[in-house]
């Protein structure tokens, strides 16, 4: 199994949820099925990328289906989201800490 444990390995590339629902998406779940797993803090829930768009880093889509085919049990999944989304925050951090001073750094732009 091919993990990708440094930021360098990793595909950011932003998959949108048309390709990764349904019966030949990538996570192989209906579109239903997919927000009950996100309420359920079974999978991670997608990055805004517009007003009225979402997506999901191919590489957490990636990590959730490797999780699910070793055959990690609810628990464990929820760890692992928690810990996907921690990565988020932490490369947030690492990316604002590379903007000039602009005051707040925690704000968000309008």
């Amino acid at each position: 199994m091919k993990t990708q444990d440094t930021n360098a390995t990793r595909d950011y590339s932003l998959i949108r949820k048309p390709a990764i629902t349904g019966p030949t998406g990538q996570s192989g779940n209906s579109e239903s099925t997919l927000q009950e797993l996100i309420h359920e803090g079974l999978y991670p829930p997608g990055v805004r990328i517009s007003r009225r768009a979402v997506a999901w880093p191919k590489h957490e889509i990636e990590t959730m289906n490797q999780a699910r085919i070793a055959g990690l049990d609810d628990q464990q999944i929820r760890k692992l989201v928690t810990k996907l989304l921690g990565d988020r925050e932490k490369m947030r951090g690492e990316l604002l800490k590379q903007l000039p001073d602009s005051g707040d750094a925690n704000q968000t732009p309008e």
